[in-house]
């Protein structure tokens, strides 16, 4: 039985990521249960540069189809 007290970090934000890794650096992960969960299937992302990224793509090498 597990007799620490459990932090649930819900999400995957790139906030979220960011106070994971601090946990991860901290004495907390030895005195607590730590627990995470979130729907995203990949890890998170700068989502705060993501615009960025998308106008040079913008060029059209991204898109499946040709636009008539």
């Amino acid at each position: 039985m597990n007799t620490k007290p459990t932090l649930v970090v819900v999400g995957n934000s790139m906030v979220g990521q960011y106070f994971l890794s601090q946990l991860a650096e901290s004495p907390l992960k030895e005195t607590h249960q730590i627990v995470t969960f979130c729907e995203e299937i990949r890890p998170a992302y700068d989502r705060v540069h993501l615009s960025e990224f998308v106008e040079v793509l913008e060029d059209g090498t991204v898109e499946m189809i040709e636009l008539s």
